[in-house]
Formats: C-alpha cells, sequence, structure tokens
C-alpha cells in the first residue's frame, strides 16, 4: 500500500498541467490492465486522487 500527502504551490496553469499528467498515467495503466484477470502475480488497485485548493477565489 502506497499513500502520501504533499504541497505545491502551483498557478491555475499548472495545476490543469497537473491534472492532464496524472490523468495520462492512469488512463496508461488502466489500458494496461482493461483485459486481465487477478491471476498470478496480479492483484487489484485501487487509486483515489484529488488536488484541493486551501482557497478559492471568485475568478476561478
Amino acid at each position: 500500500m502506497v499513500m502520501a500527502t504533499g504541497q505545491l504551490l502551483l498557478s491555475p496553469d499548472e495545476v490543469g498541467l497537473l491534472q492532464e499528467r496524472v490523468q495520462e498515467v492512469f488512463d496508461e495503466f488502466e489500458a494496461l490492465s482493461a483485459d486481465r484477470s487477478e491471476e498470478g502475480d496480479l492483484r487489484r488497485a485501487r487509486y483515489m486522487w484529488s488536488v484541493v485548493p486551501e482557497r478559492v477565489d471568485p475568478e476561478d
């Protein structure tokens, strides 16, 4: 099991880029997993990911 937390200071554009890149990784591994079943060394792994701003500006 892996669980990590952290803190980043990002511009709105950087947050968008981060979301796109993480989604690309999830998409890659979901495609890899698509036709597999839990056999041999394969184990199901669930993920949860969020980016939560500490403050939201009205313009956002």
